[in-house]
């Protein structure tokens, strides 16, 4: 009870309690009088002008009737459009609720009864106008703010402090301080104010100070439920008994009391129920100005934004804040925590609404924009290898893909290739050369090439030419070698030869000797001697070149034995490779061996005896072997060969009287060629064959009946 407070605003009082406010509403008027005159001044504006309030209190109700009054000094017709946003500063409320009247109820400009200036600044934004309220918000927003009503406290708060320190003890009065008492003030006027409302105000204000206040005093005040409020009859409903008489004697005006409560309906001493003034919409309900109610063509049918406004605090996980309140984030956005409707990054998406966040794109997938609703499917020829893809790849050269939604490319099967970046498809190596094939994931065209067994001919891969040999590829065709484990299979044809050539010479060799070449030669010399007379030195002539004779017969025979021996282990080896063939350096090398052999058994006779021959022979042999590198050979030249190679083997035959098993090895030998050859070998070649061996088993049967 020793304390004292001192309550802006209200109007329930107490001995230690008492309430201040100023007349504020009569600036509230006047402020209405200014948005009045500005949009007659601007025709072709619609006569809308928003209101943005607090709470439904005597203090803002009583606001809102005097800013309809000071409206209708000016224009009758001019309506307001109001939204209560439940809180003195809520700059969030505010700033929606000012977006919805200019955004769906087309008002012209607005006016507020809050404690912040968010409003003001979404007039600003539209381009459109305001009046403030508490302070002089024109220094902050600009030319928009037409003017404002601005609350002066200093004198009443100085008052108060002298009442204190002076020992009043009773405070319960309520204090109005009016504008002769310095409670208000209206601030200075944007250059967008017309010159008639400064007039108009300025005459206002002069009554102000006179004490005059005539606002509620205009007859057949009525409000938005069409009831008459100045009436002879009082419209409130159980009013408090010092509002039972609502009009001052013998006026039309309204009381001071019913002024500052505004009260249709009361429980006790609480107001349930305000009034407000025909023209005020704090609902979309048809009234006596709106039969037909009032409707946004930019809203949904039934959905109304004035009166109450019912928004939560905070929008639910996936929500974000929109003129229409909490929405869940549309496909392709995310509601975020700052209740932003946020745009998917690139790489990701949000194929549904409402979702907290984003997806990213599954591997195979991409998405190149932003607030992607679903991620696209790679095209064949691309790929995608992770999540969250931006752009998918291009396959590389020597890779395709052909079907959408890949993670990784596939080489190119042998046979095909792929030069380009992104392909889809493999191109064939036989559409570009026919015949022609290439290894796997093969990038360029001239990775198609001809397979061993052919070459490149122009346009297209042909076989290869009989007595030649194909690597493939771009290689020309070449004569054949013989490399590697063929060493082995010829190895074992010089065996054979040995057995087919070294026994028979033996045996020759063991009856040739130099008596029995001497019997040849006397009865030469007795032919000679015929002709010649008979004479000494004659007849040891005859027995030197006798000698000589026998000499040449066994050395040039031993040699051409060889000779033939090395090549035919050449030509029986490049016959196994299907190539009937001998190369000019295999036959130089037979000569070289030959004349050598011609010298060594001139000079050393002991050099064919039997035991040595096999040695000989076997060494011979392997360096044939290891000189071969075949080329081509005719038929025909093929048909002389295998004579030149029979004759030897008839005279040794001849000599020894007798057939050698090694003869039947070498039919043998010469069986199993013919057979292999056969079937691995083209045509031609089998014709040069059949000719090689025919002519060789004849020799063999005159050889046999021998």
């Amino acid at each position: 009870p020793n304390q004292f407070f001192v309550h802006t605003s209200g109007w329930l009082t107490e001995r230690n309690m008492g309430n201040l406010f100023p007349t504020i509403y009569q600036a509230r008027y006047l402020s209405g009088i200014v948005m009045g005159w500005y949009l007659k001044a601007n025709p072709q504006l619609r006569k809308k002008v928003g209101y943005i309030s607090a709470f439904q209190l005597g203090e803002t109700v009583r606001a809102i009737n005097a800013f309809k009054l000071g409206l209708a000094q000016v224009d009758p017709e001019i309506e307001v459009y109001l939204i209560w946003v439940q809180s003195w500063e809520n700059t969030r409320r505010e700033k929606l609720s000012a977006s919805r009247l200019f955004e769906m109820y087309d008002v012209e400009g607005v006016a507020l009864h809050t404690d912040t200036i968010e409003a003001l600044k979404v007039a600003r934004a539209y381009g459109k106008v305001s009046v403030g309220y508490n302070s002089d918000t024109h220094f902050v927003i600009g030319d928009s703010v037409l003017t404002s009503a601005v609350l002066e406290w200093k004198t009443a708060y100085a008052n108060i402090v002298q009442s204190v320190i002076d020992g009043v003890s009773d405070f319960g009065y309520a204090n109005w301080l009016d504008l002769s008492e310095g409670g208000w003030r209206l601030s200075g006027y944007s250059p967008k104010v017309p010159a008639e409302a400064k007039k108009h105000v300025a005459l206002e204000m002069e009554r102000f100070m006179r004490g005059e206040d005539h606002i509620f005093c205009q007859p057949n005040l009525t409000d938005n439920k069409g009831r008459v409020r100045n009436g002879l009859s009082n419209p409130a409903e159980n009013p408090v008994p010092w509002e039972a008489e609502h009009l001052k004697p013998g006026t039309a005006c309204l009381t001071d009391q019913v002024i500052l409560q505004s009260c249709q309906k009361y429980q006790g001493s609480d107001c349930v129920e305000h009034w407000l003034l025909e023209g005020v919409h704090d609902s979309c309900a048809p009234s006596p100005s709106k039969p037909q109610g009032i409707r946004s063509p930019r809203l949904p049918e039934g959905t109304c934004f004035l009166g109450t406004l019912d928004v939560p605090d905070h929008c639910a996980p996936g929500e974000h804040w929109t003129i229409m309140g909490c929405l869940p984030a549309r496909p392709g956005f995310f509601g975020s925590r700052t209740e932003e409707e946020e745009p998917c990054p690139l790489g990701s998406e949000a194929p549904t609404a409402g979702l907290t966040k984003c997806i990213p794109c599954k591997p195979g997938h991409f998405a190149a924009l932003p607030n992607s609703t679903i991620c696209l499917a790679c095209q064949p020829g691309r790929y995608g290898e992770g999540y969250g893809e931006v752009r998918c790849h291009d396959c590389p050269a020597g890779q395709f893909i052909g079907s959408p939604a890949a993670t990784a490319c596939q080489l190119c099967a042998p046979g095909q290739y792929s030069f380009e970046q992104g392909a889809s498809e493999c191109n064939s190596c036989d559409a570009l050369l026919p015949g022609s094939e290439s290894s796997s994931g093969a990038w360029q065209v001239t990775d198609c090439v001809c397979p061993a067994g052919t070459f490149k001919d122009v346009s297209s891969c042909s076989a290869c030419p009989s007595g030649m040999t194909c690597a493939g590829g771009n290689e020309p065709p070449k004569h054949i070698s013989i490399e590697g484990d063929s060493q082995l299979f010829f190895a074992a044809a010089c065996v054979i030869q040995i057995l087919f050539l070294v026994r028979p010479l033996q045996h020759a060799l063991s009856g040739c000797t130099w008596s029995s070449l001497r019997g040849a030669g006397k009865a030469l010399f007795d032919v000679l001697r015929k002709v010649v007379r008979s004479d000494p030195k004659r007849e040891q002539f005859a027995g030197r070149l006798q000698e000589t004779l026998c000499r040449m017969v066994i050395s040039v025979n031993f040699s051409f034995t060889i000779a033939c021996f090395v090549a035919l282990t050449e030509m029986q080896a490049t016959m196994v490779q299907g190539l009937p063939s001998i190369h000019s350096k295999a036959t130089t090398w037979s000569l070289i061996v030959a004349s050598l052999m011609v010298l060594l058994v001139w000079q050393f006779p002991s050099l064919i005896r039997p035991k040595t021959v096999d040695m000989w022979l076997f060494c011979l042999g392997i360096l044939g072997v290891c000189s071969l590198s075949p080329a081509h050979l005719s038929a025909e030249s093929l048909g002389i060969f295998s004579l030149l190679l029979i004759l030897p083997r008839l005279v040794i035959s001849i000599l020894a009287r007798r057939i050698e098993v090694s003869m039947l090895w070498g039919l043998a030998w010469y069986i199993h060629i013919f057979v292999r050859l056969a079937l691995e070998i083209d045509l031609g070649q089998r014709i040069n064959l059949i000719q090689v061996v025919i002519v060789d088993c004849a020799c063999f049967l005159v050889l046999t009946a021998l």
